[in-house]
């Protein structure tokens, strides 16, 4: 479970950043001494806040508008781990990743397109890790999408957002309390 910043990229203006959150699973399969492979299964929201001149009928208004998508996420991770003693663990991550887009918001539903929902996205985890003797643990990730949120395209202009997120994840590792 943790916060993550999103940085949704466009084609055209850079990132646009937004605190939301990560809670999931995971399973570790192949434990040996330096390296394992981790299936974990995800909830993220991820999204971006944005200021932007919107032309409606009465002229031209600046307006803050909040995206949010939501996505069910499944990984498989290579694990390497760096160094073991009693007191702790650091550890990488490297894997693919899988995205399934639940739904999405608009803040002021000015969208003049659909963004269509219940499709895969494509990206990767790359990540280091501290793990205590206690159980607890914490991550920090840098999962970039290899493909496209969503494009947009008019008469005037076209532009496309991809989601990357860093992310700082807190967890329990239960193998430990037993």
């Amino acid at each position: 479970v943790g916060p993550i910043l999103t940085g949704m990229f466009t084609d055209n203006s850079g990132s646009l950043n937004k605190f939301s959150f990560n809670a999931g699973a995971y399973i570790q399969l192949f434990n040996h001494k330096k390296l394992s492979m981790v299936n974990e299964i995800s909830y993220t929201a991820k999204g971006l806040t944005e200021q932007d001149i919107v032309y409606i009928h009465s002229g031209a208004e600046m307006l803050k508008m909040n995206n949010n998508f939501r996505y069910l996420s499944a990984s498989v991770l290579l694990n390497y781990k760096f160094t073991k003693n009693n007191e702790l663990l650091l550890y990488s991550l490297l894997g693919p990743r899988v995205d399934i887009k639940m739904d999405n918001f608009d803040s002021h539903k000015l969208n003049s397109f659909q963004i269509q929902n219940k499709r895969f996205e494509f990206g990767g985890i790359f990540g280091l890790g501290i793990e205590f003797n206690s159980g607890l643990m914490f991550e920090f990730r840098f999962e970039p999408n290899f493909t496209k949120t969503y494009s947009y395209q008019s008469e005037f202009t076209s532009y496309s957002y991809r989601h990357s997120t860093l992310t700082l994840l807190a967890g329990l590792n239960f193998r430990s309390l037993y």
